[in-house]
């Protein structure tokens, strides 16, 4: 990733991170759920989550919007993460 944007770790906004990682990493449902992080139109998008983190926007504060974004983002942690059921 440091070589492919020629900067140090800490420098490599979020953004690019999943962009690299969709390309280089990732396949099948999880690609997909990336590629629908970065799409700004998309209900579930990194704009929508930097809107809600940064903003006064209070459109999004409500539980089952909160609960659905995680269940989006699951597939996408097990992948990465290695999550099992037991």
């Amino acid at each position: 990733m440091q070589r492919t944007y020629s900067d140090k770790l800490k420098n490599i906004t979020l953004k690019k991170r999943l962009e690299y990682i969709k390309q280089h990493k990732l396949n099948g449902k999880p690609q997909n759920i990336v590629g629908r992080l970065l799409d700004p139109s998309t209900q579930y998008s990194l704009d929508t989550l930097n809107g809600f983190v940064h903003s006064q926007d209070t459109h999004y504060l409500n539980k089952e919007f909160i609960n659905g974004f995680w269940d989006f983002l699951f597939p996408l942690f097990q992948e990465m993460l290695d999550i099992r059921e037991k």
